[in-house]
């Protein structure tokens, strides 16, 4: 997998502009909805593909759209690659075999790493 560039970042951001706005809809929300964790403003903006949200905001969007963040952004990589479930299936597939190395790994030596210490990877 190559490193994140500026283009691949601005497509996520489209993506996921696109999937906040397609699952409201789906859900039938209104942008009110959403008041316990932004702004109406803001999230029009974030739809309108102006603002990216943080983590933290993506995780809030989710609650409300009773997805998980994971799906969210999930749906929206597929929705800006139209690819459909097959870049699903693949972030899935390499998520399964990153968590099986991962739990190798603590096996192997439960001493040296600790996946959940922030300090071990950077």
């Amino acid at each position: 997998m190559e490193p994140l560039r500026g283009s691949f970042i601005m497509k996520i951001r489209s993506g996921l502009a696109d999937a906040i706005k397609a699952i409201r809809h789906l859900r039938c929300l209104s942008q009110e909805d959403f008041s316990g964790v932004s702004s109406r403003t803001y999230l029009s903006s974030l739809e309108r593909r102006l603002k990216s949200p943080t983590v933290d905001k993506v995780c809030e969007i989710a609650e409300v759209l009773v997805i998980s963040p994971a799906a969210l952004l999930l749906v929206a990589q597929s929705l800006e690659e139209g690819t459909g479930t097959t870049s699903i299936d693949d972030a899935c597939a390499e998520a399964k075999e990153l968590l099986a190395s991962l739990d190798a790994a603590k096996r192997k030596d439960r001493n040296s790493i600790d996946y959940r210490d922030s300090n071990t990877y950077g």
